[in-house]
C-alpha cells in the first residue's frame, strides 16, 4: 500500500538494454522472504534473471540461488516528478562504499532518472531506510546532483 504523496516520487531504475552493463549488488536472502520484497518494491515487477545476465564471483554462480531484478512498471517508468533526498543519499553513499568516487560519478552519468527535482529531505528521511552521511559525503554528493543539474536548481526545501 502506497504512502501519502508517494505516488509523485519517482524513484531509479533498471531497464534491460543489452548494450549496457551497469555496477550493483546482488542481494542474497531466503526464499520466504520474497513476497515481503515484493511488497517494499511494490512500483516494480519482479523480473527473473539467469546467470549468464550477470557477471558474477565464482561462489554466486555455483550457489545455485534464483536470481531477480525489479524494473520499474511500463506505467512508473515514465513518472519523473519528484526524488527524495534520503533515498538519494543512500544509494550514493552505497555505491561510493562499493565502488569509489569514479563509480559513483559513472552511476550518476549513466542512471536515467536524475531528471527529477529533489526534495532535500535529509533532515528529516522520508525514506525508510535512510543513512547517515559523513560531511564529506554530503559535500561530495550534492555537487555532484548540482553539476547534473547546472541548468537549474534541483533542491526543493
Amino acid at each position: 500500500m502506497r504512502r501519502d504523496g508517494e505516488s509523485s516520487r519517482a524513484l531509479l531504475s533498471v531497464r534491460r538494454d543489452p548494450d549496457s552493463v551497469i555496477d550493483g549488488l546482488l542481494v542474497v536472502d531466503r526464499a520466504e522472504n520474497l513476497a515481503a520484497v515484493d511488497q517494499r518494491e511494490e512500483r516494480y515487477r519482479r523480473v527473473s534473471l539467469t546467470p549468464s545476465d550477470l557477471e558474477l564471483s565464482a561462489e554466486t554462480r555455483h550457489a545455485g540461488c534464483s536470481l531477480y531484478v525489479y524494473e520499474a512498471s511500463a506505467d512508473q517508468a515514465s513518472v519523473r516528478l519528484e526524488i527524495i533526498q534520503s533515498y538519494l543519499d543512500a544509494v550514493l553513499q552505497g555505491f561510493l562504499r562499493e565502488y569509489g568516487r569514479a563509480g559513483v560519478e559513472r552511476f550518476v552519468r549513466e542512471t536515467e532518472g536524475f531528471d527529477a527535482t529533489v526534495i532535500a529531505d535529509r533532515k528529516t528521511p522520508g525514506y525508510p531506510r535512510a543513512v547517515r552521511l559523513e560531511a564529506d559525503e554530503e559535500a561530495y554528493f550534492d555537487a555532484l546532483i548540482m553539476q547534473k543539474f547546472s541548468y537549474f536548481a534541483p533542491f526543493v526545501r
